[in-house]
């Protein structure tokens, strides 16, 4: 075992950035095989295990073969996806495990020849003895990732490939990586191996994108390496050719970090976090005492801003909710750092400002006017440019029958919402994806989701209960298709007018395609629809329509008219009078 640990692992390159999930005990076998290794080998021959250098590698005192199967029987199941420029590959690490009394053999999978065997360049070698001494997988994974770059001194990688990488589960938010996986790793690296390293996040815009490792070699354990023993001439060899590869890999790592530091909008988290500052406009705006040393108050401050908010955000917020909860007096405890910067904050930054102005009745009769006119307006407008928008979509589809793309279109989705909706949603958030993702895999497509948007914004924008639950959150939540079936409000009359003024109007239908009938008609069928007409029938339809809805503004010009008497020649002169108001109803449509 000793002997052994002083071998080198060599692996490809391509093999070291491959995606995969191994325990800790379940890696330290295969290093342990691949060790085994000579570089003239030409095929992979069976290795055996001795159960005594197993245990001791677990660190186990007994031979317990159910432990021994459970383990190889859980690394035989484990798969691996290599990803090379023109091909993905998927294979098991093991062809198979024989357990007999006092040894296992062991054979890799053929597949993986390629990556272990006849390596002359492109790869990565390291002492075993290093990846031994590490106790988390993770860890373990981030050495050798790190040992592929330790001759440039540096590594740039961008944030979802680290991820896939190293198989970290989705619930592992990017503020996790930091406290959960990089730093337990840091502090076992630097005292267990030959390298150490320090780290920074980088993003482009308002999100974090990659992570840059700065690599340095341990000077302890260097000089402990030297003290205590010799590498044999055959990886001595091996660890020349690893010197002169690193000189090309030197290149190509510049390279890297050249380009990530020319992108557009990149830049180097090195800012510090103004808690002062928005503490300080926090208790301007709310008439409020509150402290920026507090340890609560600065951990959820560094939690939104981890997330990508900036202090305009934090501005954004304090703003909107002291407007809706500075005169309330049973909110006004609420304008609190433990309540702003929570886990609701994009909530509240999408949260619609109260105008103080007005009281809620007057500000939602002011807004119905307001999207009143601008319909107006719109209908008014020349449909010419629509019309060549329609042909010019029209002729692209036609232009290019053969494309389809099913690619989920999350952005120009929530563009539509904050545009429909007068709200600021950002299409990067994962539970916003995740919600439109499942809706897409359902079968509605985005025509449908403009369509939940349109009705939803009908009922609730003008609503201040409401307005709130026009967020992504509601809106494609399970309840969708119900939203997607629901009416469309008509903003300008309520219920009882709208379907008052829909009898109305087909009343008015039928009169119009009887009167077109009675001048195709003789004078003898004019003369017989005359007389049909003392009978009082559309009297009694309209008298009935304004007997129930007395209180309705929108018909009260009608209401002198439409009351049943028993005298023909009012009635004869009432109806006279109707049919004059009908022509004014009429503009209405």
């Amino acid at each position: 075992m000793k002997k052994q640990e002083k071998s080198l692992v060599k692996k490809s390159n391509t093999l070291i950035n491959a995606k995969y999930s191994l325990s800790i005990i379940e890696t330290k076998i295969m290093l342990f095989i691949i060790s085994s290794l000579s570089r003239d080998d030409e095929d992979f021959k069976q290795f055996r295990f001795y159960t005594k250098d197993f245990l001791e590698m677990c660190g186990g005192s007994f031979e317990n073969y159910t432990f021994i199967k459970k383990t190889f029987d859980g690394l035989l199941n484990k798969k691996i996806e290599i990803e090379e420029e023109d091909q993905i590959v998927l294979c098991h690490w093991l062809a198979g495990v024989t357990i007999k009394k006092g040894y296992i053999d062991v054979g890799i999978y053929q597949g993986l020849k390629p990556y272990l065997l006849q390596l002359k360049e492109n790869y990565t070698a390291y002492l075993l003895k290093y990846a031994l001494a590490l106790q988390s997988a993770y860890g373990l994974r981030i050495y050798e990732l790190l040992q592929q770059f330790v001759s440039s001194g540096f590594r740039v990688i961008d944030i979802e490939k680290f991820r896939e990488i190293l198989k970290i589960p989705e619930s592992y938010q990017t503020k996790h990586l930091k406290p959960f996986i990089l730093e337990p790793a840091r502090a076992e690296i630097a005292e267990k191996t030959d390298i150490s390293f320090t780290y920074h996040f980088m993003k482009r815009g308002r999100k974090y994108e990659t992570i840059k490792f700065v690599i340095r070699k341990n000077k302890k354990s260097n000089k402990s390496q030297t003290q205590s023993t010799d590498v044999d001439t055959k990886n001595s060899e091996e660890a020349e050719e690893t010197a002169m590869e690193g000189e090309e890999e030197k290149k190509q790592a510049e390279a890297i970090i050249i380009e990530a530091t020319i992108v557009e909008n990149a830049t180097i988290i090195t800012d510090t976090i103004p808690y002062v500052e928005i503490i300080d406009y926090l208790n301007l705006a709310t008439s409020k005492n509150f402290k920026a040393t507090i340890k609560k108050t600065k951990e959820l401050v560094k939690a939104r801003w981890d997330e990508g908010f900036e202090l305009e955000d934090f501005k954004s917020v304090v703003d909107i909710m002291s407007s809706k909860w500075k005169n309330d007096r049973k909110f006004n405890d609420f304008l609190r750092p433990q309540t702003l910067f929570s886990d609701k904050f994009e909530s509240y930054l999408n949260a619609k400002k109260k105008d103080n102005r007005f009281s809620d009745r007057t500000a939602r009769n002011l807004e119905v006017m307001k999207e009143w006119y601008n319909e107006t307006e719109e209908a008014e407008a020349p449909k010419g440019e629509q019309k060549k928008q329609q042909e010019k979509e029209e002729a692209t589809i036609i232009e290019n029958p053969t494309i389809i793309t099913e690619k989920i279109p999350y952005q120009e989705i929530i563009d539509y919402l904050n545009g429909v909706a007068s709200k600021d949603f950002k299409a990067d958030m994962k539970a916003t994806k995740k919600l439109i993702k499942a809706r897409w895999d359902e079968g509605y497509r985005l025509e449908d989701f403009k369509s939940v948007i349109d009705i939803m914004s009908s009922k609730w924008k003008n609503d201040r209960k409401f307005n709130d639950f026009l967020r992504p959150q509601t809106l494609f939540s399970d309840k969708f298709e119900s939203y997607l079936n629901a009416k469309q409000k008509d903003n300008r009359f309520s219920d009882k007018e709208a379907e008052t003024l829909d009898t109305i109007k087909s009343w008015y239908d039928k009169r119009q395609k009887r009167k077109m009938k009675e001048e195709e008609a003789g004078p003898v069928e004019q003369e017989k629809d005359r007389e049909e007409e003392k009978g009082g029938i559309s009297l009694e339809q309209m008298s009935k329509i304004c007997n129930e809805n007395e209180n309705c503004d929108n018909i009260k010009i009608m209401m002198p008219y439409c009351k049943v008497c028993e005298n023909y020649e009012e009635k004869k002169k009432a109806l006279r009078q109707a049919r004059k108001d009908i022509l004014t109803i009429e503009k209405m449509f």
